[in-house]
């Protein structure tokens, strides 16, 4: 183990609980246990980083590809879960169809446990699940599906604050995931109940070492990506999408719109960015079924969550489904737009003035060239027209087909734009399937229009995301609260349009033309579809960070990693990249914040999700066949 990491609480953490005895599990899962707790220790306390220390990108592993879809039993049942129960629900999702359609998940949110043995093992509770978590994962197996259980990084649980024995995994981090393992779950939520950020990077380890020990595999959800400022509890924003699977990206959801609005606003601001190859966010569980919903509402709140990427896990009492909640949960075409292997969150298009307008248009890549999932989506208490241009999501021009996805019905073939009225808060869901814009020769990105850009928008703490980015060159930096992402620009006292006379620059190098960045994570992506077969530029922070964050710049083609810059910050040389692109259909530029660098030694916590983030992709270009 580092000195680092034996400076911090990693020692205790990581070390509890390997020399406990094993009577409390079941003879079937000593064997399992007994190895994962006693050969990996060592590997596991090696693994694991110091929460301050640099955490390289090439450390993001794509363990999942697509979102989870499920049932989680939080919703409705809150603490109060048991054996028949689970059973029982686990019979209704084979019932209800939900498991065909893609619904494969149960998962147990708190309230589950009962303290622990002696030695540390943590105990499901004998009067909630007398057969024990094993005998239950084995019975859930048995009808197709998969079984998913929460901890905390306290020493309780959100709920346990109040007693009853509902222990938390902090200092138990590496024995609760081998206990799991040996039960046979397949999903961990992992929460936040103010505990230890570094906890997070406890539970990551243990997971890895079970993984690389047993082939076990098992999905982290974890509970924030968020602003580091308001939660100190959880790792920096960008680190969880190297740790977790999916991170939830805001409050709990309740029965009420007014949670549902308030989650759409936060997706529409934050999620986009943050969803990458392997990481999705996490809206919170569907309250169809449950909620205080209308109709409209109830479509409003599947459609953003489709569009978003954003796992699909119900939160009804699925022994009790009518059938309206049934269709909507089901909807084969609606569940191809959120499990679409791109795994885009959509971004806004058309931005409307002011963070909180009332009527957004969100948008996202489909996997088949010339596609796009569009919501339009009515936020406000009146009805609204929403008019959108195909040129808004990178279509060439031409004929353009709509189809709406919750209606099964094609709408026409249109030219430049589809309009259409939406009740109060209602969406419409459509499928768009026009022509990817022709690429030929030497291409300038910085003039063209992308498939597909994602900004960190925030703009409410002192580690503020500022994006200035445009389509038209010459981007350049500017102090924006947002930029549209249209190629009509919107002017007001929350938005500007970025200035063209302030260059880009890298160690004193300046750039006419390409993609200035303040504030990480951004994502840009292109169809290239295999036409192209080289992306070069020059890369670099650029030099207005004060004081200088650190970022790093990946290319990504089809879910593969074709580049990574490693760490970069102010000051250092611009890099010139030459990545081959022959085989790629869908580029990705991506750039995420880094531990690490000046403002790390002034604040000891990343820029990630920060306007110290600055970054340039200076003079990109592809090369591409000629007609």
């Amino acid at each position: 183990m580092s000195q680092a990491i034996a400076s911090k609480p990693f020692k205790r953490l990581l070390l509890t609980g390997a020399g406990g005895r094993l009577g409390s599990v079941k003879p079937a899962s000593k064997i399992l246990l007994a190895s994962i707790l006693f050969a990996s220790t060592a590997a596991v306390a090696q693994s694991v980083p110091d929460m301050w220390s640099p955490l390289s990108a090439t450390s993001k592993q794509i363990r999942f590809t697509l979102p989870p879809m499920g049932w989680s039993s939080w919703n409705t049942f809150g603490r109060h879960v048991n054996e028949d129960l689970i059973k029982k629900t686990a019979d209704a999702m084979v019932s209800s169809g939900l498991r065909d359609a893609g619904y494969i998940y149960i998962d147990i949110d708190d309230g589950w446990m009962k303290g622990r043995e002696h030695d540390g093992t943590i105990k499901a509770d004998p009067d909630k699940f007398p057969s024990g978590m094993k005998a239950l994962a084995d019975y859930v197996h048995s009808k197709g599906l998969k079984l998913g259980l929460y901890t905390t990084n306290y020493t309780v649980t959100c709920a346990g604050r109040k007693g009853g024995g509902l222990v938390g995994s902090l200092g138990h981090e590496f024995q609760d995931a081998a206990a799991m393992a040996a039960w046979g779950i397949d999903l961990l939520k992992f929460d936040n109940c103010d505990g230890s950020a570094e906890s997070f990077y406890a539970m990551r380890a243990a997971l890895d070492a079970i993984e690389k020990k047993s082939g076990k595999k098992i999905y982290l959800n974890l509970h924030y990506v968020t602003r580091p400022d308001a939660f100190p509890h959880t790792p920096d924003s960008w680190a969880a999408t190297r740790l977790g699977d999916s991170a939830r990206i805001a409050r709990d959801i309740s029965r009420k719109w007014e949670t549902v609005e308030h989650l759409i606003d936060d997706a529409r601001v934050l999620a986009p960015a943050y969803i990458q190859p392997g990481f999705v966010a996490d809206m919170d569980s569907f309250e169809v079924g449950h909620a205080e919903l209308s109709p409209d509402e109830a479509r409003t709140h599947v459609s953003v969550w489709a569009v978003m990427s954003a796992p699909f896990m119900a939160g009804n009492d699925l022994t009790k489904m009518d059938r309206e909640t049934q269709a909507l949960l089901t909807n084969p075409e609606v569940i191809a737009i959120d499990q679409d292997p791109l795994g885009f969150g959509a971004s806004e298009v058309g931005l409307r003035p002011g963070q909180q307008a009332r009527t957004h248009m969100l948008a996202k890549p489909l996997a088949s060239s010339g596609s796009r999932a569009v919501a339009l989506v009515n936020q406000g208490d009146q009805a609204a027209n929403l008019t959108v241009k195909f040129a808004d999501l990178g279509l060439a021009e031409g004929l353009v087909l709509v189809r709406d996805v919750w209606t099964h019905k094609d709408l026409g073939r249109m030219k430049d734009s589809f309009s259409t009225e939406l009740p109060p808060h209602g969406t419409m869901l459509v499928t768009v399937a026009g022509q990817e814009p022709a690429l030929s020769g030497l291409v300038e990105l910085s003039s063209v229009h992308w498939a597909h850009a994602a900004f960190n928008r925030i703009d409410t703490s002192p580690y503020t995301s500022n994006i200035a980015i445009d389509a038209a060159p010459p981007a350049a930096h500017t102090d924006v609260k947002a930029v549209p992402i249209s190629t009509a620009l919107t002017v007001n006292a929350s938005l500007a349009v970025p200035v063209a006379d302030r260059k880009m620059s890298i160690a004193g190098k300046s750039y006419a033309r390409g993609f200035g960045i303040l504030g990480a994570p951004t994502q840009i992506a292109y169809r290239l579809d295999r036409k192209c077969s080289e992306f070069t530029a020059d890369i670099g922070a650029d030099d207005t960070g004060n004081p200088a964050g650190a970022v790093n710049f990946e290319v990504w083609g089809d879910g593969r990693k074709l580049y990574d810059s490693g760490m970069m910050q102010p000051g250092d040389e611009a890099k010139r990249i030459n990545v081959n692109v022959s085989q790629v259909a869908m580029l990705r530029l991506i750039v995420n914040g880094q531990n690490g660098g000046m403002l790390d030694d002034l604040i000891h916590r990343s820029g990630g999700q920060s306007a110290f983030d600055t970054a340039d992709w200076a003079a990109p270009q592809l090369h591409c066949t000629k007609p």
